[in-house]
């Protein structure tokens, strides 16, 4: 009863009734089973109870079931990290992962899509691109182009906001140090993206190619407006009252 199985880093996406029901058979005739593995957690809440420390199950859930319907009163437990608490809410994915991880050695393997829907949460709960793709496809026992080919969309996504973000607080006066400090990304690589996105190529698309500013906005990931920003520097004001007067800016 001490033991908690959170759902929410179980690597499956629901237990074998199958599987528990053979293993409470084995029980039934003397067979033992290796201990389930388990992690102290703190800052631990769920059903809307006050964060609190617990002890999770990381690897053994069909086991955990099996001795639960066999009316077991103890279960052999081994400790992933021993002697460490680890954050609940910092560190949901490290459990999680090591969930994964573990399956590879034994018990109902994960499928395919389980294992691309893992991959793919992690992604979205990370911009900041803490996991990264070699990483997750070592916990998940796949090819790095595998988990690259599941979350290359959301990736991309991510940088595409964070470049205009960049881009933005470029264009109102901040300077490069303090958009690293806002951001998180270095110095040296706001400067490349800066400069990657110069504002010759924007006037060329626009005014030589005659190419709309969504195409450009989209071209370089940037928004709509700080794109118009691009379009409209270093043009005159009549000039700009006329762009802006073409109703294009919309």
């Amino acid at each position: 009863d001490e033991i908690v199985w959170e759902k929410d880093i179980y690597p499956r996406q629901n237990k074998s009734q199958k599987t528990i029901d053979s293993y409470v058979e084995a029980l039934g005739l003397g067979a033992t089973f290796p201990p389930i593995e388990v992690q102290r957690v703190s800052n631990y809440s769920s059903n809307g109870e006050s964060p609190h420390d617990a002890i999770l199950i990381t690897d053994g859930v069909h086991r955990w079931s099996a001795y639960q319907e066999a009316k077991a009163e103890t279960i052999e437990t081994i400790e992933w990290q021993p002697g460490i608490s680890l954050d609940y809410l910092t560190q949901k994915f490290d459990l999680k992962l090591r969930g994964a991880e573990k399956n590879l050695e034994h018990g109902d393997r994960l499928r395919g899509d389980d294992k691309m829907a893992l991959a793919r949460e992690i992604a979205e709960a990370d911009p900041e691109k803490r996991y990264k793709e070699e990483m997750i496809a070592k916990k998940l026992g796949v090819s790095r182009q595998r988990v690259n080919d599941w979350i290359q969309d959301i990736r991309t996504a991510q940088t595409a906001n964070r470049d205009s973000i960049i881009h933005r607080l470029v264009r109102l006066g901040w300077t490069q140090t303090e958009v690293a400090e806002k951001t998180g990304v270095a110095q040296p690589r706001i400067h490349q993206i800066i400069n990657f996105a110069n504002i010759g190529k924007i006037h060329n698309f626009f005014f030589e190619d005659k190419k709309p500013p969504h195409w450009i906005a989209e071209h370089f990931g940037l928004d709509l407006l700080t794109t118009w920003s691009y379009i409209l520097e270093g043009q005159s004001d009549a000039k700009r009252f006329e762009l802006l007067g073409m109703g294009s800016i919309q």
